[in-house]
């Protein structure tokens, strides 16, 4: 006799919503404190935009700084916020 356990069948429950597919991901700048960003603090519908954001920004500084810790969180179907990226310094190229 086997006496190896057969595994069950999960059933999937195909009434809840799949948070992947239904929910809009919202996206936001944190300092090097993991605070919202003080001058950058808006939500972002994308990666990409928050960071074209934070590099206009960091952009316009001019010779006050040329590297600033950002990092970068991410909405939670629960309405909370995970960061997916720890702050560290963004450099920027000088403009040309």
């Amino acid at each position: 006799m086997d006496s190896r356990r057969k595994a069950k069948p999960v059933l999937l429950n195909r009434n809840l919503p799949n948070h992947a597919t239904t929910t809009n991901r919202a996206y936001r700048l944190i300092d090097a404190r993991g605070l919202p960003h003080p001058q950058l603090d808006s939500n972002y519908s994308s990666i990409d935009e928050a960071l074209a954001d934070a590099i206009s920004w960091i952009q316009t500084q001019g010779a006050r700084a040329t590297s600033h810790w950002i990092g970068i969180e991410v909405s939670t179907p629960c309405g909370s916020w995970r960061t997916i990226h720890q702050p560290d310094m963004l450099l920027c190229p000088w403009p040309a």
